[in-house]
């Protein structure tokens, strides 16, 4: 396959067939490239929902009122919709049962490899949920974000496949789906002048079990002051 074919003749289309259906293999084929997708760490901090009915593209379609009605024919007209979504928490447990079906797939080749794999992801899911503190906003949610558009470009030969946004504040529970897992989908990774300031706020709020005369806190106190004009 050539996949510099793929890019430069792919395109985005804004308006569909409603009779054109795509072929139960093309299916199979996405639901494949959506399986072995990459994620950092092996995290796979995601569902995928198809709608193929009219039933579900129609529950698809209630996340676009308001500002994104101009969506809403697209939903309803493609053959087939996929709903990107995010774990609401990466937590000890979830992490165990990846790293448990991990070995089940012959993936470590020894204890001290399983040890590995399990601090390693486990150093950079707690990063998020304890330190920076955007887990639920930002780090698996850039995953989605990064990736959508390049699953379609590998879809089946298909270019038929846009990148198409919900409403953020109901996309989840307009498609009948809980809480925060889907919506902040649209979410964009904060420029670098904000993220500082946000890396910098959760420095300076104690994690939990920390008190307020722990060092790393009187640390970051005594760092700002020696920042601030005087």
């Amino acid at each position: 396959m050539n996949i510099a074919h793929y890019a430069q003749t792919r395109y985005t289309t804004k308006a569909f067939d409603p009779g054109f259906r795509l072929s139960a293999g093309q299916i199979e084929q996405i639901e494949t490239l959506l399986r072995h997708s990459p994620s950092s760490t092996n995290s796979q901090p995601w569902h995928f929902f198809i709608a193929g009915s009219d039933e579900g593209k129609a529950r698809v379609a209630k996340a676009t009122a308001d500002g994104y009605a101009f969506n809403q024919a697209k939903v309803l007209h493609a053959s087939h919709v996929v709903v990107f979504c995010t774990r609401a928490a990466l937590d000890d447990a979830y992490l165990r049962t990846l790293l448990d079906q991990e070995e089940r797939d012959g993936r470590f080749a020894s204890p001290e490899a399983r040890a590995g794999q399990h601090k390693g992801r486990s150093y950079f899911a707690d990063m998020h949920r304890f330190e920076l503190r955007d887990a639920r906003t930002g780090w698996k949610n850039r995953f989605i974000w990064r990736w959508a558009p390049c699953s379609w470009r590998g879809g089946a030969g298909n270019r038929r496949l846009p990148d198409r946004r919900l409403r953020p504040a109901d996309s989840g529970r307009g498609a009948g789906l809980a809480g925060e897992g889907a919506d902040r989908f649209g979410d964009r990774r904060p420029g670098p002048p904000l993220r500082r300031r946000l890396q910098r706020q959760a420095a300076e709020v104690p994690p939990a079990g920390r008190g307020r005369h722990h060092p790393s806190v009187t640390q970051n106190r005594a760092a700002r002051r020696a920042r601030s004009p005087r």
